[in-house]
């Protein structure tokens, strides 16, 4: 079905573009466009046309792999007018070419630390950020107590467990993300060690009273998270 619906927008292109919509319709392997050119203009050509091309059909074609080193850095160059400049007008875009160019602006194609590109791991982190933004709300917290509450966290995230919990003693224990993280530990119950800083001037009950209220905001947030982490499943 996508290969048809694919083939028949190209038909409106075989006279804009007449050499790239014929690559295009002998070069598609399921979902990965895969062709190369003479030199490195005509490979630039038919990358952008090939783009426009797809842009209209609500398609978007990213991830580009190139052995030319001379072309990875035009597409580079090109990157962020051909993503975000697309729209404005001629006028517009010569400006903006200049004020890239002084400021030495470089565009960065790092989707797989996007928010949308890791899928279920992303949406672990998710559950572990809103809980902790509503515990924590205006708290000021120290960046000792900060560390230690984060490093509770931690310890609590990564030993959920992966697999399936059986009620049979003798079974061998849940795979956690703390086997993979920590691998050869045996005691999973602490996060790995650190310092602890103390003001040695803070009193003995001031770090009792900020110790409990630690405790109440991890408690707090276990309770959020254990819910919001349900929901994932």
């Amino acid at each position: 079905m996508l290969a048809a619906t694919i083939r028949d927008h190209l038909k409106k292109y075989k006279d804009k573009f007449p050499d790239t919509a014929k690559i295009v319709e002998s070069s598609l392997y399921v979902d990965d466009f895969i062709s190369g050119q003479e030199n490195v203009d005509k490979a630039l050509q038919t990358s952008l046309e090939s783009i426009e091309i797809f842009k209209e059909a609500g398609m978007s074609l990213r991830k580009w792999h190139t052995n030319s080193k001379e072309l990875e850095r035009f597409w580079k160059e090109i990157k962020v007018l051909v993503e975000e400049v697309n729209c404005l007008s001629d006028e517009e875009v010569v400006p903006l070419k200049g004020f890239i160019a002084n400021k030495r602006v470089q565009w960065k194609f790092i989707p797989d630390r996007a928010p949308w590109w890791g899928g279920f791991y992303e949406r672990m982190v998710k559950t572990v950020k809103e809980p902790l933004k509503k515990i924590l709300g205006r708290s000021l917290l120290s960046f000792e107590e900060l560390t230690t509450l984060l490093s509770e966290i931690e310890n609590i995230v990564n030993l959920h467990p992966l697999t399936y919990v059986s009620d049979d003693k003798d079974d061998t224990e849940p795979l956690t993300p703390a086997h993979f993280l920590y691998f050869g530990r045996k005691d999973f119950d602490y996060p790995m060690p650190f310092t602890e800083l103390f003001d040695k001037t803070i009193s003995k009950e001031t770090l009792r009273r900020r110790k409990l209220y630690q405790t109440v905001l991890l408690r707090q947030l276990w309770t959020r998270w254990k819910e919001q982490y349900l929901l994932q499943l």
